[in-house]
This record gives C-alpha cells, sequence and structure tokens, in this order.
C-alpha cells in the first residue's frame, strides 16, 4: 500500500509551508517537481515516477496539501492531496497533453493506554492514460497503467510491555495489519490485470529500545486475484531523526 499507492519514501525538491491552529488543528501545503511519467507502470503505480530530490526536473509540477486533526488525546484524523502534471515537456505537450494525476488520502489513528489502531485508504486518478500507454508502448513500460489506483490498510498494535505493567520505557508491539491495493483499480482499452490486485497480511512484533529507534520482525502472506501466494519473513531496524 505504502509502495505502490503512496510510493515511500517519497522526497521531492520544493518549498511549502507548514504550522498549526491552536494546537490540535496542522496544516502543510507544498510546491514541488512533479513526478516523471517515464516512470508510470502498471504494476508499481507511480513509484517509479518519483524524482527523489536529484537533478530533478520542474518541467512537471506538483502541489501537496496535508490537514491533521486531534480530536483528543487519543484519536486523531488527517487527510492529504497531491497533483501532479504528467506532459514532461514542451517537446511531448502535444502528445501528453492534459495528462495529470490526483491522489487523495484518508488517515486515522486511535490510541489508548497500550492499543493502537491506524488507518488508511488512498486513491489516485490519471488522466489521458490512452495517451500515455500508446507513447510509451515501445519503450519503458512493463505493463499499461491503469486510469485509477485505490489502496488501504488497517492496523492493530499492542504494547507487552505495558500490559505486563514491567518498570521500563521501553515498549514491544506485537501487531496484525491487512492490507489491500490495486494499481490497475480501473483501465481503459484493455483488461485489468489480476495480479495487480493484491492483499497482504503482516504479523509482527516492533521493539522500542528508546523512543525514536524499533527493531522489527514480521512475516507476510501475499495473494492475488489469480490465487498466487507467496510468504516472506522481514528483520528491520528503523531510526527517527
Amino acid at each position: 500500500m505504502e509502495r505502490y499507492i503512496i510510493p515511500s519514501t517519497w522526497r521531492e525538491a520544493g518549498a511549502g509551508i507548514a504550522g498549526s491552529l491552536k494546537r490540535r488543528l496542522r496544516y502543510e501545503l507544498y510546491l514541488m517537481s512533479g513526478l516523471d511519467p517515464d516512470g508510470l507502470d502498471g504494476k508499481n503505480g507511480i513509484r517509479n515516477g518519483r524524482q527523489k530530490g536529484f537533478e530533478s526536473s520542474t518541467q512537471d509540477v506538483s502541489v501537496a496539501a496535508r490537514i491533521d486533526y486531534s480530536m483528543n488525546l487519543y484519536f486523531s484524523l488527517g487527510g492529504g492531496f497531491y497533483y501532479s502534471t504528467l506532459e514532461k515537456s514542451a517537446d511531448y505537450a502535444d502528445v501528453l497533453e492534459g495528462a495529470r494525476l490526483s491522489l487523495v488520502e484518508l488517515h486515522s489513528q486511535f490510541t489508548y493506554s497500550n492499543l493502537q489502531i491506524r488507518f488508511l485508504l488512498a486513491y489516485s486518478q490519471i488522466s489521458e492514460t490512452e495517451k500515455l500507454n500508446n507513447f510509451y508502448s515501445d519503450s519503458v513500460y512493463t505493463s499499461r497503467i491503469g486510469d485509477a489506483q485505490l489502496g488501504t490498510y488497517g492496523e492493530l498494535a499492542y504494547d507487552l510491555f505495558g500490559f505486563l505493567n514491567l518498570p521500563t520505557e521501553q515498549r514491544l508491539f506485537s501487531f496484525i495489519r491487512y492490507e489491500f491495493y490495486d494499481t490497475n483499480y480501473k483501465t481503459t482499452g484493455f483488461e485489468p490485470d489480476p495480479t495487480f490486485k493484491r492483499k497482504e497480511t503482516t504479523l509482527g512484533l516492533t521493539y522500542l529500545p528508546t523512543s525514536n529507534v524499533c527493531l522489527k520482525l514480521d512475516y507476510q502472506f501475499f495473494t492475488n486475484d489469480l490465487r498466487e501466494q507467496k510468504e516472506q519473513f522481514n528483520l528491520g531496524i528503523g531510526y527517527n531523526f
């Protein structure tokens, strides 16, 4: 979900403003370099269109906005919007004229005592996909891009150290996450690829020795609309700065 629908980690060159109102409402607004249409692909969605800030071009531009509202100490709700042109340059203007991406997402989080619940829903839409698919049919595309992409996940986590009432600030979360994402949610001129309609279930543990360091262990179960299945074991470390 956060690899193909919202391609994290995602960084671009640009400028913006951010702030908060009465500590409950936080807002962000940015103008940045846009996606490179060369990287759009039916299987990977918009992921490979990221320019990542390195020698990025502003021939395509994007706008990103986000708002978050903390209703109380336990529950927060927010949403984001992203818009990018996909014409790339004046050289392509007559071929890819009108090609655009719009992405909207909603997210929420509930935290109470040792319990954490997270939810995320994202939907993106690309205009003029027939122009894009025809232009790149003999080039970098391995699969045709769809008109729309959809993804969601829900995650439930519980702090075992807190449950055991251990005298420590360290935390150990057991968690389960279910996610669904489809990079061919809607298509024009071709049938959606059933292997791009994917589901994942993840079971794992996250250990936080300090508030900004985590060690993670999880096991994943993958499947798609053709009932193809795969399993995967992961170990990871994270540092927040």
